[in-house]
């Protein structure tokens, strides 16, 4: 009796262990068919960084990426040869200070590009319809904001399309830039944006606001120490730190010889090399 027992029991541990393996191995199948549908368009993905030298140089910037830009039509950098910068900034949310920001860019006289999402659009609609109304580009951000390197091609397409397609529909107005989700890309990410009639722009300045506050002392002296020739901006409205400092910025590069140039100029040139 017991060696039936124990038999029996035999049996029924292999037959879980090999339940378990199966169900391991599709597992295995299923998450490398997906992520080949998601690379195979595109191997390898650039996550933009850039590294500040300091004495007004233009920064090093991601060779892959940089190179993709040039082949797609982007753009991270105006014309090196003037001292000319832009402005940028990242909505993903409304953290409360964006009609503040917009005071101070109508003030300035200046105009910039907005990077919208889905949720932005949908929920605020008035602060878009400011932007549009007082000279400002709106970006594509996506409509969830989704890295467009980790999802399945047709996927990424839709979060660009999708916010495009919005906007359009709602403020009759096409769209011109697109910057991907999280600072990252691969080269068929951006093909997709200009095959969607929209420029891929990155920037060669990042404030990282999307910490604590650090105080209009502290962002002011880095973004001067910083400025260089086509410098692109990229702020988040999500402290305070954009709106308390940005008038100061633009009076200190005014005053250092700098011009705040349209956005619509980047689409016309070309990378800093070419």
């Amino acid at each position: 009796m017991f060696r039936v027992y124990f038999i029996k029991k035999k049996w029924l541990i292999a037959a879980l262990i090999a339940i378990v393996a199966l169900v391991l191995a599709l597992t295995f199948l299923h998450v490398a068919s997906r992520r080949a549908a998601t690379t195979s368009a595109s191997p390898g993905a650039c996550a933009w960084g850039i590294k500040r030298d300091g004495g007004h140089q233009t920064p090093e910037v991601p060779a892959d990426g940089a190179a993709w830009l040039d082949a797609c039509g982007g753009r991270y950098l105006g014309d090196p040869a003037l001292s000319r910068v832009y402005l940028t900034f990242d909505e993903g949310y409304e953290a409360g200070h964006t009609a503040a920001l917009l005071d101070v860019l109508k003030e300035k006289q200046v105009h910039a590009v907005f990077f919208i999402t889905g949720w932005y659009l949908e929920s605020q609609p008035d602060l878009v319809a400011r932007m549009l109304d007082e000279g400002h580009d709106v970006g594509n951000h996506t409509v969830d904001h989704k890295n467009p390197t980790t999802i399945p091609e047709a996927d990424a397409r839709a979060d660009i399309v999708g916010l495009s397609d919005a906007f359009e529909k709602q403020f009759s107005r096409h769209m011109r830039f697109y910057r991907p989700p999280e600072g990252v890309f691969c080269r068929r990410t951006l093909e997709i944006a200009q095959e969607e009639g929209l420029t891929p722009l990155m920037w060669t300045w990042a404030y990282q606001d999307w910490e604590k506050p650090k105080g209009k002392e502290y962002v002011c002296k880095l973004a001067q120490e910083n400025a260089h020739n086509g410098m692109v901006f990229l702020f988040h409205v999500t402290t305070t730190d954009p709106v308390e400092s940005l008038g100061t910025i633009i009076d200190k590069l005014r005053a250092d010889g700098y011009v705040i140039g349209e956005p619509g100029e980047l689409i016309s040139l070309t990378l800093a090399g070419q």
